[in-house]
């Protein structure tokens, strides 16, 4: 069951692909909240509701909802974490300010959020515009955390 709905959020997100936000406007997300339609979408929860912080990136990844894991940036070993990150995980990155599209290290709020996909690849929005990229040396120096949002759904009873 789990597979299931990992391959469905994937699966799902993967719809939009190349899609404008701008052109999005009749399903009714922006781009910080691509993340979250997704998740309310198919399961009927909202990943932004508990948590707290200054955008909804923040927010996802200080929630209540799955398994937390935070990475230490400065790790040369990073790569390794990678294998502990499971299609439909949501994974969040340190940007130059809340709502850059490049990432750094120089922040400390997450400012970019994406969900894995597998294969060392992540959708998200970048420049108003859905895509995916490689977890590459310039992600996987920002990477800050992962959230397995997906392990406590068989769990909540708001589901469908």
């Amino acid at each position: 069951m789990e597979d299931n709905y990992r391959n469905n959020v994937v699966d799902f997100a993967i719809i939009y692909l190349d899609k404008i936000l701008d052109d999005l406007d009749n399903i009714g997300f922006k781009t910080y909240e691509f993340t979250n339609y997704i998740y309310k979408h198919l399961f009927n929860i909202d990943i932004n509701d508990t948590g707290y912080g200054l955008d909804n990136s923040t927010k996802q990844m200080t929630n209540d909802i799955g398994d937390l894991k935070i990475y230490n940036e400065l790790d040369s070993r990073k790569d390794n974490y990678l294998s502990d990150i499971k299609k439909g995980d949501l994974v969040f990155f340190h940007t130059k300010e809340l709502n850059a599209s490049m990432p750094t290290i120089n922040n400390h709020y997450p400012g970019h959020v994406g969900i894995y996909i597998g294969d060392k690849c992540f959708i998200h929005v970048l420049d108003n515009k859905i895509t995916i990229d490689k977890i590459d040396d310039k992600w996987l120096s920002c990477l800050v955390a992962s959230r397995d949002v997906i392990k406590d759904l068989s769990n909540r009873k708001t589901m469908f």
